[in-house]
C-alpha cells in the first residue's frame, strides 16, 4: 500500500507513524477522513448544516465583531432541548445525523437524548457540546423549520445554496442529475409532491419527460432516505406546527 504524504498524515492527527499504526488506528483514520470529506462537501452543497456552525452563526446574529458566547451556548441549549423533545423526528425516527470517527457508520440517525430534565441533571452543557452536539448535522429543511420555530432568520446568506443549473444540453437530459436535485428537494421537505418536483426541474431547464420522471421520482425518494412510495393520506403534523 502506498504511504500517504506527510501533509495528509498531519491533516488527520498523526495518531502514530505510518508503519507503526495498528489496524484500529487505521480504521479510526479512515472514519476521520470520511467525516472530513462529508463536512467539506456539505459546506459547498449546503444540503446538511452543522449544528456547530449554526451555533456560531447565532453568536454573530447581532452583527458584533466578537461572537457572543452567551448566544452560542443558548443556541446549543435550544438544540439539546429540541432533540430531547423530538422536534427533529418524523414518523418516530430522528433526522439528525451524528458524525464522529468513533462510529463505524457516521450517518447513523441520532436518538433522543432523553427528557430535558434528565439531560440537564446528568450532563454538563459543555460536555454535551464537545461530545455530542458539535458532531451533529441537520437537513436544510429542518434548519429552516427550526429557525421559524425560534423566530430566527430562516434563509441567512451564510447557509444559502449555490444555484444549481444544468451546464449543457447533455446534463439537462441527465436522469441521475435530475434525481440528485429532486432528492435534495425531498431532504428539505419530505412532503414535496411529484408535481412540485417536476415543475422545479422544468424551471431549472431540465428536459425530463413523463416516462423519465417516473424513473427519477422513486430513485430520488430512496436517495433522500424515504420509502420508494409515500404513505397514503394527509401528511402528519410536526410538533412545531401544532397549535400554530
Amino acid at each position: 500500500m502506498r504511504e500517504p504524504s506527510p501533509e495528509r498524515l498531519a491533516d488527520y492527527g498523526q495518531l502514530a507513524t505510518y508503519k507503526e499504526r495498528t489496524a484500529d488506528e487505521e480504521e479510526l483514520l479512515f472514519r476521520h477522513r470520511r467525516a472530513v470529506r462529508f463536512g467539506r462537501m456539505q459546506r459547498r452543497s449546503r444540503e446538511w448544516l452543522s449544528v456547530n456552525e449554526i451555533a456560531e452563526w447565532c453568536a454573530q446574529l447581532e452583527g458584533v465583531v466578537v461572537p457572543n458566547e452567551k448566544a452560542r451556548l443558548h443556541a446549543y441549549r435550544m438544540f439539546a432541548q429540541d432533540i430531547s423533545e423530538g422536534f427533529f423526528e418524523l414518523w418516530g425516527a430522528s433526522s439528525v445525523l451524528f458524525l464522529t470517527p468513533e462510529l463505524s457508520y457516521p450517518r447513523r440517525p441520532m436518538a433522543r437524548l432523553g427528557s430535558a430534565e434528565q439531560v440537564w441533571q446528568v450532563l454538563d452543557l459543555e460536555i454535551l457540546i464537545e461530545a455530542y452536539l458539535k458532531h451533529c448535522w441537520i437537513a436544510r429543511g429542518d434548519f429552516r423549520r427550526w429557525c421559524e420555530y425560534h423566530e430566527l432568520p430562516s434563509n441567512p446568506r451564510r447557509f444559502r445554496r449555490p444555484p444549481r443549473r444544468p451546464a449543457d444540453a447533455r446534463l439537462a437530459k441527465s436522469e441521475p442529475a435530475a434525481s440528485s436535485l429532486v432528492a435534495s428537494l425531498l431532504r428539505d421537505d419530505p412532503f414535496t409532491t411529484r408535481t412540485v418536483a417536476e415543475n422545479r426541474l422544468k424551471t431549472l431547464g431540465y428536459q425530463i419527460g413523463p416516462r423519465a420522471f417516473a424513473r427519477v421520482w422513486p430513485r430520488a425518494r430512496i436517495r433522500a432516505g424515504l420509502p420508494e412510495k409515500g404513505r397514503p393520506g394527509r401528511r402528519p403534523q410536526r410538533r412545531s406546527e401544532i397549535g400554530t
